[in-house]
């Protein structure tokens, strides 16, 4: 089990096992946000907790569950949180990184950089798109949704270069805003 704070409060990290207790006390943390394929056991009962289902990989949208993680981030920064899947590289530093894109209105990259200072990290490139659609909706997570379920960017999510991925969401985003008459945007 390790973990990093990445600001005041956010802690990243891997699965908590029981023997994990000691050094969850000693940093304070009293809360547990979970993203993964299982919640953790009964045995974390004294946590306030919250699971997010989620596996690591290509079919896996963590766009819709953004709301109620900062929710609950937010709910208990302040008395510390762990943020946590299998590893601490993937699927929660997602999250964590979505957060800090959210709440500080900062790039992707810069809250890739950020959490990286901290936390080796790697989430997959599925994740780090949905990551560049959130940031080219300037952090709103609902606008964020319309543009992963637009048609056209469904055919496009085959882009590999990020930079390339991140022009053609915003032409995407262009023209939900301003859409030509003979264009079918969803």
């Amino acid at each position: 089990f390790t973990l990093n704070e990445i600001i005041s409060g956010l802690w990243l990290g891997s699965r908590p096992d029981i023997s994990a207790f000691p050094v969850l006390r000693r940093r304070k943390i009293t809360a547990i946000l979970t993203v993964e394929t299982n919640p953790l056991s009964l045995c974390f009962g004294y946590y306030k907790t919250m699971f997010i289902k989620a596996k690591d990989d290509w079919t896996q949208d963590l766009l819709d569950s953004l709301n109620r993680a900062f929710n609950f981030i937010d709910q208990n920064i302040s008395k510390g949180i762990l943020v946590h899947c299998r590893a601490g590289i993937s699927r929660s530093a997602t999250i964590v990184i979505a957060y800090l894109m959210c709440r500080l209105r900062i790039s992707y990259q810069d809250a890739l950089n950020k959490v990286k200072q901290r936390r080796w990290v790697n989430p997959n490139p599925h994740f780090i798109k949905q990551l560049v659609v959130l940031e080219v909706a300037e952090f709103d997570t609902a606008l964020a949704c319309r543009l992963r379920d637009n048609k056209v960017l469904q055919k496009e999510l085959k882009i590999f270069c990020i930079d390339e991925f991140r022009s053609f969401v915003i032409l995407v985003r262009s023209q939900l805003q301003n859409p030509p008459n003979d264009m079918i945007t969803n």
